[in-house]
């Protein structure tokens, strides 16, 4: 018995370990097929509704569309517009009262571009049109119709959609509208119906739409739970487990989350495309799975039930047999009956209407959707025969049509109804229904019942008509657009062109094109490749908008075409269709051409050009108008030329100016204006009025063109002109006057030399010597500033020869007058003959200390600078390179605007009579420019003044110093020397200054008598010096000469003005020797002992 005991053990062990585990895989199984059928049947009523309400606003769009694009809609609504008084009220009546009743608008409006009614229907309050102001200009701009989304108005508190469809005039393809008609839909009167709508009962599945407002959810619709929810309820957007807040942050599909009451929901979120609203399907998971909690519990009863079956099983082995009988049957039937009821509740759970009978057509099912058509509930209908409640006739002959049933009970097959079949319910509504029976078969095959199930076609035919309509509407718009409408293949094959299309590319009809148009990228464009670029565009992103291109028409004939198309029908890796439309551009784009050459033309020219309105506030300025002004576009439009005023012009002026132009004639005339940085200009400009067709003057245009450089050359020509004729004054009476300061001077050295102890004689002498010295500084000073002066430059350091001069300085400013010397560090050399820089800074120190009243202090410094190109295009009068700058500074009282404007012309003086000469700054200023110098002046009234003059850096060392005439011995010698001179007084002169100094002298009145004189000489002589400008035969010809005949013979010019005879430019020759008249007895000594020591 033992062993029997422990197989039966075993056995009942394994079973109900097989029972369990089976238990287990068949509930796991079932619970994924039931939630993959909810959230199947969920998502197709997602994506039902979602094709409803798009189909819906495309078919609100269309009718917009449709009345822009109706000629004799937009002309009567124009006229009216424009004059309501004009008639044709009756005929917009009539066309509103058709749009309304027809597709149900609860108004259509028309008005003008500021959102005024103009025409209405009903007593629609104008207020409630504030909220369609940004969506006509949306809609004015892309020239479409657009839709203004749920809102609510002011006075008309119900919800409604918009179509704004602007309107515009048939003259003109960038012309503005005139006004828009606006078609209202009250949201209560099919929109809400067909997203409340469910297929199937449901005590919690609901449709919602929502938009995002800010950062919050905005609830469109009402909801099943929660009462005048539409437009009112909102959710902040940061609750992330809601699938409305998921749907508008672009996620479509199934998931699970918590409604707006914190339920637990199945939900499904869908885009509506072309519109900013998204929509949820949903149903409370407790309800979405109750099935399967009852199922899952039927399951685990029925194990337990299995379970003590087998252990029963176990224990009376004895009675297996007979009690396995009656547990086949007992589990046989609880099958059954457990079946029946999983399929009474899918027939009953089913969207379309659903009857089942018995063998005999008696009622023994009916679902709620069935009970809603035939209005019979399924408590009265238990039992009772089909046809009592599913009376069905056809829709034209009324005659009654045979009931399915009876054919699937004849016939035993699937049976359906005829087309225009209409079910009368008990109520007496007839509504359109498909239907199809199909019969129920035992394990025998014997019919025991048939399944009826059957839907309203009522909306579907609605929709069926809605397309067709929609067609007829396309089909006309396709034949009568006046723009070409196409259907092509990639590969260039034309499936379809309107008869626009065909006029356009020179073609008779669409077919001729459909028919001759065989390679669009060969036949039809200018440029094929423009063909390949539309297609990768095309691929690339499914659609191309304004695709301009140019073409050949009819004969060869050129056309610019502008295209929008998108793929609409496409096969993997292979040809595709492409829909779109056309318009000719041709005339646009040749205007467009001109005007872009004109504006090249404009754009690219050295003259401003400016065009403002009516009251001379700037609309458009050309790049040249930028430079010249520094003003930029953005700064400058919107302006008025008052920006520019400068002062210079007086009233009058300006109102001379604007009665010519506002007469409408033209002006012409110089302005003096301001740039953006204060520094003024002057322009020549030409101003002419624009005029429009009635002779209104609607804009101005100036032609302006800056001729301050040019103003500035013909200054600098009349100043150059002024310098070569002072330059030739001076040049013309140097030579003499500087030869008579050299009698004068010498012979008073001279004296001075020999008066001995005589006071007297000797203050007279020296007071004629200063005077002489007076009057050499006054020639040299006319000299240096028409650049006539002959220099002799060399290689120096500033702040050695400045250091030298202190002195000097010191004594010329006086004892009240503090003296600053800023010396820099590593200075730069510069190639400078030192005696300008003693007059550069005499001039500059006597100018300072005369403007100084008392006390006061002078400051001399010297600084190395380098000048970029960019530094200087900023500060005019600067020149790129390396400088040093010599800089004078005073705290005197200063100069006014006007006096720094003429400090450098010559003989201008702001001193009185007998106190200046006028010629100070203007030497200066000359001995600058000689150099290829540049100085600049910055002073105010009561703040001083100050000076700086950068003199070019010299690449090399500075020579050394040489001390003062003050601190050196005149040398001697006891050379033979020739001394040449026209002028017998200075001969005379240089002779005995010569013979004093040690030296044994020749003497000659002239070239040829010198020249006799060597000749006549047997011993050498070692120096010749001779004046320049001589009579007959010139200094330098002399030389020449001599130096061919004795090669040994070294020489010395001398004169009052060499003019260029023995330098370039008054630069002094390269090797040349040359001491300037007049000259004193210690220069003489040293230039001769300079040049015989050579």
């Amino acid at each position: 018995m033992k062993p029997v005991v422990s197989w039966i053990k075993v056995i009942v062990a394994v079973s109900l370990l097989a029972l369990a585990l089976t238990g287990t895989a068949f509930v796991h199984s079932f619970r994924q097929d039931l939630r993959r059928e909810v959230e199947k049947d969920l998502t197709a009523i997602a994506d039902l509704k979602v094709f409803e309400l798009s189909l819906w606003l495309k078919e609100r769009v269309s009718d917009g569309g449709v009345l822009m694009e109706n000629p004799f809609f937009t002309a009567h609504a124009e006229r009216w517009i424009r004059d309501p008084d004009g008639g044709g009220r009756a005929e917009l009546e009539t066309l509103f009262r058709s749009l309304s009743e027809r597709y149900d608008y609860s108004e259509v409006l028309l008005v003008d571009t500021n959102l005024r009614v103009r025409f209405r229907l009903g007593e629609w309050p104008a207020s409630n049109l504030e909220a369609a102001r940004d969506t006509f200009r949306l809609a004015a701009r892309e020239r479409r119709p657009e839709i203004l989304g749920m809102h609510r108005g002011q006075l008309v508190d119900t919800p409604h959609l918009s179509v704004v469809a602007p309107l515009f005039p048939d003259h003109g393809e960038d012309a503005p509208p005139f006004g828009a008609v606006i078609l209202i839909c009250d949201a209560r009167d099919y929109l809400y119906p067909l997203i409340q709508s469910w297929p199937t009962p449901s005590e919690t599945a609901e449709i919602v739409l929502v938009r995002r407002q800010g950062d919050q959810v905005l609830f469109l619709n009402e909801l099943r739970h929660r009462e005048n929810t539409a437009l009112n309820f909102r959710l902040p957007m940061s609750r992330t487990n809601l699938p409305a807040t998921r749907a508008l942050q672009g996620y479509s599909g199934v998931m699970r989350g918590k409604d707006y009451r914190g339920e637990d929901v199945l939900s499904v979120t869908r885009t509506i495309p072309d519109s900013p609203w998204a929509m949820v399907a949903k149903i409370d998971t407790a309800e979405a799975f109750a099935t399967m909690r009852r199922e899952t519990l039927m399951v685990f009863l029925l194990t337990l039930g299995l379970a003590a079956g087998v252990v029963i099983g176990g224990y009376v082995v004895v009675q297996r047999s007979r009690k396995l009988h009656y547990r086949a049957r007992y589990e046989a039937e609880r099958a059954r009956r457990r079946s029946e009821t999983r399929y009474g509740t899918t027939l009953r759970s089913i969207g379309d209407g659903v009857i089942v009978t018995d063998a005999e057509g008696r009622i023994e099912l009916v679902n709620a959707v069935a009970e809603t058509l035939t209005g019979w509930t399924q408590d009265e209908v238990l039992g009772r025969d089909l046809h009592d409640i599913f009376q069905i006739v056809n829709e034209h002959t009324r005659a009654e049509v045979e009931n399915p049933v009876d054919r699937v009970l004849r016939e035993n097959k699937v049976a359906g109804l005829a087309n225009h079949t209409v079910l009368v319910a008990r109520d007496g509504t007839e509504r359109p229904i498909a239907d199809s029976g199909a019969p129920i078969c035992d394990d025998a095959g014997t019919v025991s019942g048939v399944v009826l199930v059957f839907r309203d076609q009522t909306e579907e035919r609605r929709a069926r008509e809605a397309l067709e309509e929609s067609e007829q509407r396309f089909r006309t718009l396709f034949e009568t657009a006046p723009i070409g409408i196409f259907t092509t293949t990639s590969v260039g094959n034309v499936l379809a062109a309107n008869p626009a299309m065909a006029r356009m590319l020179g073609f008779h009809s669409g077919r001729q094109a459909v028919e001759e148009l065989r390679d669009l990228g060969a036949e039809l464009y200018a440029r094929p490749e423009r063909r390949a670029e539309f297609l990768h565009l095309l691929k690339k992103h499914g659609h191309v908008e304004n695709f301009e291109y140019e073409a050949r028409g009819e004969g060869g004939k050129e056309l610019w075409l502008s295209m929008n198309a998108r793929i609409s029908g496409r096969r993997e890796d292979g040809p595709f269709t492409i829909d779109g439309f056309t318009t000719d551009i041709t005339a646009r784009r040749k205007r467009e051409m001109e005007l872009e050459r004109l504006m090249t033309a404009i754009e690219h020219t050295e003259e401003s050009i400016v065009v403002t309105d009516a009251d001379a506030h700037y609309l458009y300025m050309n790049p040249a108008f930028e430079r010249v002004t520094g003003y930029s576009r953005d700064e400058a439009l919107g302006k008025t030329p008052a920006i520019h005023k400068s002062g210079k012009h007086d009233r009058a002026f300006y109102e001379t100016l604007w009665a010519t132009i506002t007469e409408g004639r033209t002006w012409q005339g110089n302005f003096v204006n301001q740039r953006k940085d204060g520094t003024q200009y002057t322009e020549e400009a030409t101003i002419s009025p624009v005029l429009d067709p009635r002779g209104n003057i609607v804009n101005y245009v100036a032609v302006k063109r800056d001729i301050t450089s040019e103003i500035a050359l013909e200054n600098q020509y009349r100043q150059a002109q002024k310098m070569e004729s002072i330059g030739r004054l001076a040049g013309g009476v140097a030579h003499d006057y500087n030869n008579k300061l050299q009698s004068i001077m010498g012979y008073a050295e001279l004296a001075l030399a020999e008066a001995g102890d005589h006071l007297e004689l000797r203050e007279h002498l020296e007071e004629l010597r200063r005077a002489a010295e007076r009057s050499a500084d006054l020639t040299r000073q006319l000299l240096a500033f028409a650049r006539r002066q002959t220099i002799v430059p060399r290689v120096i350091s500033l702040n050695d020869t400045i250091t030298g001069m202190l002195k000097m300085l010191r004594h010329l400013i006086g004892e009240d007058i503090d003296l600053a010397w800023q010396p820099s560090e590593k200075l730069w050399p510069v190639n400078l003959d030192p005696t300008q820089i003693d007059q550069i800074l005499a001039n500059l120190c006597v100018n300072a200390r005369d403007a100084i009243d008392g006390v006061g202090m002078v400051t001399i410094e010297t600084r190395n600078v380098s000048f970029n190109e960019t530094y200087c295009d900023e500060h005019p009068g600067f020149k790129p390179g390396d400088y040093v700058m010599l800089g004078v500074s005073d705290n005197g009282c200063g100069m006014s605007e006007e006096t720094r404007e003429h400090i450098f012309d010559p003989f201008y003086t702001t001193k009185g009579v007998g106190e200046g000469t006028g010629l100070g700054l203007a030497t200066v200023f000359g001995i600058v420019k000689q150099n290829n110098g540049f100085i600049n002046v910055y002073s105010e009234p009561e703040e001083g003044t100050t000076f700086r003059i950068y003199l070019s850096r010299h690449k090399g060392d500075a020579a050394e110093h040489t001390p003062s005439e003050d601190d050196r011995q005149a040398p001697r010698g006891g050379e033979t020397i020739l001394l040449v001179e026209d002028d017998t007084s200075v001969l005379q002169f240089g002779s005995t200054m010569l013979a004093q100094l040690g030296y044994e002298v020749l003497t000659a009145h002239g070239g040829d008598e010198a020249l006799t004189v060597l000749a006549d000489h047997n011993e050498q002589v070692d120096l010749m010096l001779t004046d320049v400008v001589m009579p007959g035969m010139s200094g330098k010809d002399l030389a020449g000469k001599v130096q061919r005949l004795h090669p040994g013979i070294k020489v010395l010019y001398m004169s009052g003005y060499t003019a260029n005879a023995i330098a370039h430019h008054h630069v002094l020759d390269e090797g040349v020797r040359f001491i300037p008249k007049p000259f004193s007895i210690q220069t003489l000594a040293e230039r001769v002992r300079e040049t015989l020591d050579e």
